[in-house]
């Protein structure tokens, strides 16, 4: 992988639960980090669920391994200039050396 191709920042974002003292919980997103990646759109199914059509929009994040310095698994990824949010699912070391692959899907 070309460092050149790191061309996206990725928004890196933590989601917490407050107690509201009404006995339940308000969550709140706050950014964690800022990366750059090469980010491609893997797959976008589309689904039927009881009569309701869903899209499963799941994409492939580069980065470099430096970058992620902590366990990615809690947090959400939110691509710079698009506002959804996208939940990880996996990180797999590339073959590359000083790279990781994250995979991730859309959260509707």
């Amino acid at each position: 992988m070309d460092v050149g191709k790191l061309d996206k920042r990725v928004i890196v974002k933590s989601v917490s639960k407050t107690a509201d003292g009404y006995g339940g919980y308000t969550d709140s997103i706050g950014t964690v980090k800022t990366i750059w990646a090469n980010v491609k759109k893997v797959s976008g199914k589309i689904e039927t669920d009881n009569g309701k059509r869903s899209q499963s929009t799941q994409i492939e994040i580069i980065c470099r391994t430096k970058a992620i310095t902590f366990d990615l698994k809690t947090y959400v990824l939110q691509v710079e200039g698009n506002a959804t949010n996208y939940r990880i699912n996996d990180i797999v070391e590339e073959e590359y050396k000083y790279f990781d692959k994250i995979i991730a899907t859309k959260i509707s």
